[in-house]
């Protein structure tokens, strides 16, 4: 088994489990290292460890934060719904 047919079976892995807990998955990709999987979770789901913030831009130039974790092997994201100031 390839390395990313490996990455593809993790990522099918923690797919099912992050639905299990009725977390609504919105995309998943194969990065170089690790699957990442974009998700729209409910309210106080924890991950296996404390996640990190990173701030980008949306459409419209607004900063939006987002959140990152890993659950089962794979990077998960998901979209805070604060908005950050803009500082100039």
């Amino acid at each position: 088994m390839t390395k990313q047919q490996q990455n593809w079976a993790v990522a099918i892995q923690a797919v099912e489990k992050l639905q299990a807990l009725n977390i609504t998955v919105c995309n998943v990709c194969i990065s170089a290292s690790k699957p990442v999987i974009t998700i729209e979770p409910p309210k106080g789901v924890r991950f296996a460890q404390r996640p990190a913030e990173v701030s980008i831009r949306r459409g419209g130039g607004e900063l939006v934060r987002i959140r990152t974790g890993m659950f089962e092997g794979c990077a998960v994201r998901w979209l805070n719904e604060r908005i950050i100031d803009q500082v100039h």
